[in-house]
Parts: structure tokens; sequence; C-alpha cells
């Protein structure tokens, strides 16, 4: 969704640390609702994706209606077909129960991710050592043919 208001949104959501409930009532003189706010920060705001997957992760029942209106809204009304996309998986896994299990393998895939962007990080670079050390011999050996780089 745009809106020629979109960038003072986001400003107010993640500058002024706004709720999107606060946002809407400032901005309803334009004609902006609390659907289109979430729509709108679902859309364009990191920081507010990043919270609602916290909330995804806390799951608190008390704010648990509040949290899968606003998953619905996105599902239905962001212009992002990915942003549509992952609200309705989660929506339809939360339905079925599979929230809770997911989240606690997403937490260990993103360790593992974390741990295999070390190990690569280390193989490129004993990759890189290895390259060098060929190409000194090279150069020890042959010095007028192998090439500087």
């Amino acid at each position: 969704m745009t809106s020629p208001y979109t960038s003072q949104l986001v400003y107010a959501y993640e500058t002024l640390d706004l709720t999107p409930s606060e946002i809407a009532e400032q901005f309803s003189e334009a004609g902006i609702t609390y659907e289109e706010v979430i729509a709108i920060l679902g859309d364009n705001s990191a920081r507010y994706r990043a919270a609602l997957n916290e909330k995804a992760s806390i799951n608190s029942s008390n704010n648990e209606e509040d949290f899968l209106r606003e998953y619905r809204i996105l599902a239905r009304s962001a212009s992002n077909e990915l942003v549509r996309e992952r609200a309705l998986k989660f929506l339809i896994n939360e339905s079925k129960g599979r929230n809770d299990i997911a989240s606690e393998t997403l937490i260990l895939k993103r360790q593992q991710l974390g741990l295999n962007a070390v190990n690569t990080a280390a193989r490129a670079r004993e990759f890189i050592d290895e390259m060098k050390r060929i190409n000194e011999r090279l150069q020890a050996t042959f010095p007028a043919t192998v090439p500087q780089p």
C-alpha cells in the first residue's frame, strides 16, 4: 500500500516510537485508518516487522488477538506480495498450531546459519592464504613466467 504519508508514518513509528493506534489517531484527519497504518508499516518498516516477529516468539495470551488482527490486516492489504505471503503463512501455521515449534526451529536455524557463515569465512581465508602460498612457490620456481597479482 502506497500513501503520500508513508515516510511520515514510518518516521512516527521508528523515530518517535508511536504505536500504530497512536499514529492512526494522529493521521485520522487525513483519512488514514488503523488498518492502513498497519499495512503501510508492514510494507515499509523493518522495525515494525521485527516487532511482529518478536511478538510471535513471545506469543503472550493478552495481546494474541491484537497480534493476530495485525497479521490478518497484513495478509489482506499489504502491497508487497512477499509480506502478504509471509503473513498468510503465519496465520495458516498459527491456526494449525505449528508456530510454537516453528519458532524454536527458526532459532536453531539462525544459530546454524551464523555458525555456517563463520565456518565459510574461515574456509575462504584459508583458501586465500593457500593460494598466496602457491603463488609464492610458483614465483620462486618460475620468476619470469608467473604474473604478479
